[in-house]
């Protein structure tokens, strides 16, 4: 079994060790060391990246025997018996320490204060995330939450690693999902937690926990949280945001969200107000083509979306009239039939693929998307010729 050095040391970033075995896999080569600081993915923590050898390491695996085996896209020229030196990305490798001793801390955190307990945990690239047996939560809590964090942190509680044997007199936050020798992460006097993953030494270094959003699953809690230097990236960011948002608007950043949702309240009132304008005009534009007495005819409508180019069309048809109603910028076309007794359907081959569209409909209407306009003279020519004359 591979000694995983980077339990017991988890800041080594460089280390050599003895290739025990090596061979090529379907155009790739797997390497076995007596040793390694490359933590494989596993509890929730993403596998670290990095070299050996020089080559990059592509992938990290447990394979039933507990070794470590190190993909690599290359042959790394040392042979079985030979040193290799390895070498992490040291700071991915810190950020996911400092995501996972915060997970540890939040999660006996809730406990404490809300009687919840941590049920999954995931650690992704930009934010991490844990399931929390609780119906709902409400934003004073979740900073009641941050701030007892900075009270650990501050305390710069120490972390430490131990091995048992028997757990059975150790007050885990939760049972183990594993037998035997029980690897345990305690943050002292707080947290006491099996875990196989990697840590940071002293509270002090998680620096700050911050709580992004939460969601609802099923009938629990998704937190969504950022430890550290990621929570400083994330700060960083969303300040200069906010900042940008100022300069764009105007407006003091205590006054964005009153004036954002003013602009929204103006939108949707302009919005009501167009629509309004835009159904007048369309029953104006009705009553004019009503008093006409083309049986056929041809419209195009820029701007107007599917459910306006069917009402104008169906509205016109059962006075009689055959009419193919149209919009570029939309991407739609419409036709329908009130006077003749041809069937639609039996179109649909000729007026969708010069137009590069698909759709379809029933006998006196046929309508669908355009996916270019180059064939609309050649479809409006067959159109007019079917229905032109009332058929």
């Amino acid at each position: 079994m591979t000694n995983r050095v980077c339990l017991t040391d988890p800041y080594l970033a460089k280390f050599e060790a003895r290739v025990t075995q090596k061979r090529s896999v379907q155009g790739r080569w797997e390497v076995l060391t007596d040793s390694t600081i490359f933590y494989p993915e596993g509890g929730g923590q993403p596998s670290d990246k990095g070299l050996l050898a020089n080559c990059p390491v592509e992938d990290l695996k447990v394979d039933s025997s507990g070794d470590i085996v190190h993909t690599l896209s290359k042959d790394p020229g040392a042979a079985e018996g030979d040193p290799v030196t390895m070498e992490i990305d040291l700071s991915r490798r810190f950020d996911f320490m400092q995501q996972h001793t915060g997970q540890h801390l939040l999660s006996q955190v809730i406990l404490r204060e809300a009687n919840a307990e941590t049920l999954s945990f995931s650690m992704g690239e930009e934010h991490s995330s844990i399931e929390i047996d609780l119906a709902g939560v409400e934003q004073q809590r979740i900073s009641l939450w941050e701030d007892e964090c900075a009270k650990l942190i501050l305390a710069a509680l120490p972390v430490k690693v131990s091995l048992h044997e028997d757990i059975s007199l150790i007050p885990l936050r939760k049972p183990p999902k594993v037998s035997g020798t029980v690897r345990v992460v305690e943050i002292e006097g707080y947290d006491l937690s099996a875990c196989g993953g990697t840590h940071v030494r002293n509270t002090r270094e998680l620096m700050v926990v911050k709580i992004l959003k939460t969601d609802r699953v099923r009938s629990r809690i998704r937190l969504y949280f950022t430890v550290g230097l990621r929570a400083l990236r994330d700060y960083r960011w969303k300040n200069s945001l906010l900042n940008d948002l100022q300069r764009l608007m105007g407006t003091p950043q205590e006054e964005l969200l009153r004036e954002a949702e003013k602009q929204k309240a103006e939108r949707e009132m302009m919005g009501k107000e167009l629509k309004q304008l835009h159904k007048e005009g369309l029953e104006r534009l009705l009553s004019s083509l009503l008093e006409g007495g083309e049986p056929y005819l041809e419209r195009e409508l820029p701007g107007w979306e599917s459910g306006e180019l069917r009402l104008f069309a169906t509205s016109l048809s059962k006075e009689g009239r055959n009419v193919v109603a149209y919009s570029r910028d939309k991407g739609h076309i419409v036709v329908a039939r009130g006077k003749g007794n041809k069937d639609l359907r039996t179109l649909s081959s000729l007026v969708f693929p010069p137009l590069q569209g698909r759709g379809g409909g029933r006998e006196d209407l046929l309508e669908g998307k355009v996916g270019s306009w180059e064939g609309l003279t050649q479809v409006l020519g067959l159109l007019r010729e079917t229905l032109g004359r009332g058929s």
